[in-house]
């Protein structure tokens, strides 16, 4: 009987470590899914602080160009300057909000105007799909001229010698060329043809 109460005995301690090891398997994968969370945040909050760096630096731009404006053209200074402050709150709005208010406004914007997100996302495809084909055209060209300089360069390695190069011409002194009989093939031989003849 002790024979047949070992096996049940060992198949609840093989149950029990099989329990154990799947429960620290999910406290791992929570470990590591939190900590992924966190990278991701971090990250996230670097992106939009550079952002905000840049809006920043956007409406410093603008303020210096309103500047240049209130000097050439008063009456469009203060559009400028607004449009340089409306800059800079946004660059504010961005740097002060957390990356979930923000998810949080971008889900309300898309709920509050579909068509608005709709627009913008066939904007963005378009451009996308612009970039694209742009992006194919130069490779199509690129790999074209490689193919015409390679059938170039194929070709004048096929080509005859020329005949006329100092490495194919003999001296002057002696004969040009001799056929079997030793005949001379110069034009002095009485060989030229005339293009009347039709031969």
């Amino acid at each position: 009987m002790t024979d047949v109460a070992r096996p049940e005995g060992l198949q609840a301690q093989i149950g029990g470590v099989a329990e154990q090891a799947q429960t620290k398997a999910a406290d791992l994968a929570k470990t590591a899914a939190t900590a992924a969370q966190q990278r991701a945040r971090e990250l996230a909050e670097e992106q939009k602080s550079a952002a905000a760096q840049q809006i920043e630096d956007v409406a410093r731009t603008v303020d210096e160009a309103a500047a240049a404006v209130e000097r050439a053209l008063p009456q469009a200074a203060p559009y400028v300057r607004q449009a340089a402050s409306t800059v800079r709150a946004a660059s504010s709005a961005l740097r002060d909000r957390s990356i979930d208010d923000l998810i949080d406004m971008a889900t309300e914007f898309a709920r509050r105007r579909p068509a608005a997100v709709t627009g913008l996302s066939l904007f963005v495809g378009f451009a996308v799909a612009r970039f694209l084909k742009a992006s194919a055209d130069r490779r199509d060209t690129a790999m074209q001229a490689r193919s015409a300089r390679r059938r170039n360069q194929g070709a004048a390695s096929r080509r005859p010698p020329d005949v006329s190069s100092p490495a194919n011409t003999q001296s002057a002194g002696g004969p040009s060329s001799s056929g079997p009989e030793g005949a001379s093939a110069s034009p002095s031989s009485g060989t030229q043809r005339n293009p009347s003849d039709g031969q």
